[in-house]
């Protein structure tokens, strides 16, 4: 089956297997849709599931390989998929990885980032004849995108499609090399993006610089949920009878226009106020708007953070609840297990750490405050300053 003749549903499908956890080598990957039913697209090759990065992600080969391939057998594999999982884990991903997105950390000096990097660049070197196709959604489309951006010339040629969904802007975390490797494959890459997802929506809108995205930006049609989790997981993705993916056909098409006008609106505003202090004033604004939704996040982080212990707590007391409520157990079993699997919250739970994580989300946060307040300030001054000049100019004259 070549994985280009599958429509919107079935890739959707395709990117949600990155989350099954029972997958194992040489697994084939069933897809199930209300069109074509259940239908088998490939193979696991490789499980990737990393206790210290806490990368998770899946390699699907077209072919069934065995155990230790030979070369004859890997050079058979003419399409291989990376399926690139979103955040999952509380410690790895929200405390890792998103939290060094939130902290504004260059993505190549987020490990679990770069560990993606090296999972796509093994997988062209294990399959020299394969083409490649990437899934990804949420942190898992930020890690592909950052792995994207790292394949030089020969490699983009293999790149035969990218489907990426509900991931954050990372754009400015790229340096310039990457950037320019996206460019290049820009129509390879498509980015969706529904604009009611609350995760993921941050740093994207109809005024997005087309030119500053991975990719093509795919606008979803999608229903308000009212549900933040479901709207994340593709809860608002919805088809046509041919599995085509319903898009908002009127903000994709006003998109550029709708850019092209803001620009104009600000050059005429530099003009009226005096030269480049307008665009200048307005790109602050719109920085300090960003600064302000990262500390959002950070808050978020830092109120997930401070319920850890009570979590723990109660998933603990009613562990033994119910344990309490199995026919010939009685307490001192219990407590016999309960010490034996070492199941109380303080063998899974480090106050220290937790402070010291509250400590660091408290820094971040005021520095985003600090700079945020700073850049208005010195914004409001440059506006002032220029209005007094040309007053006085004016005077002169």
């Amino acid at each position: 089956m070549q994985w280009g003749n599958l429509n919107d549903e079935e890739k959707v499908e395709f990117a949600k297997q990155e989350y099954a956890e029972s997958y194992l080598i040489g697994d084939p990957v069933l897809l199930k849709t209300k069109k074509t039913g259940r239908k088998n697209v490939g193979y696991v090759s490789k499980a990737i599931h990393d206790p210290i990065t806490s990368l998770d992600a899946y390699v699907v080969t077209d072919v069934q390989l065995p155990k230790n391939p030979s070369p004859s057998q890997l050079q058979s594999v003419k399409q291989v998929a990376i399926l690139y999982q979103g955040s999952k884990q509380l410690y790895g991903d929200w405390y890792g990885a998103d939290s060094s997105i939130a902290m504004q950390t260059p993505l190549l000096g987020i490990p679990q980032s770069m560990q993606a990097v090296t999972v796509m660049q093994d997988s062209l070197k294990d399959y020299p004849q394969a083409d490649l196709y990437v899934y990804a959604h949420s942190l898992g489309a930020a890690n592909a995108t950052n792995a994207l951006g790292c394949l030089d010339g020969k490699q983009q040629e293999r790149l035969a499609e990218a489907n990426l969904y509900e991931g954050p802007a990372v754009w400015h975390l790229l340096n310039f090399a990457q950037q320019k490797n996206l460019g290049q494959m820009k129509s390879k890459i498509l980015n969706h993006m529904d604009l009611k997802d609350l995760i993921s929506v941050s740093g994207y809108s109809p005024y997005t610089d087309p030119d500053k995205v991975a990719g093509i930006l795919i606008y979803v049609d999608s229903p308000n949920l009212h549900d933040v989790g479901q709207q994340h997981m593709w809860g608002g993705y919805r088809y046509d009878e041919q599995g085509n993916l319903l898009l908002d056909e009127q903000l994709m098409k006003t998109a550029s226009k709708q850019l092209a006008v803001r620009h104009r609106q600000a050059y005429l505003l530099a003009r009226a106020k005096g030269g480049t202090i307008a665009l200048e004033y307005e790109a602050a604004t719109r920085y300090c708007d960003f600064l302000g939704r990262q500390i959002a996040q950070l808050k978020e982080l830092k109120k997930i953070n401070s319920q850890i212990e009570t979590t723990l707590v109660k998933d603990h007391s009613e562990t033994k609840r119910r344990m309490y409520g199995i026919p010939n157990i009685n307490a001192e079993d219990i407590e016999h297990c309960d010490d034996t699997y070492r199941l109380k919250p303080q063998y899974h739970y480090s106050p220290a750490a937790v402070l010291i994580s509250q400590r660091e989300l408290d820094g971040g946060i005021r520095a985003f405050i600090n700079l945020k307040n700073k850049i208005l300030n010195t914004a409001d001054q440059r506006v002032l300053q220029d209005q007094q000049d040309r007053q006085q100019f004016c005077l002169m004259e």
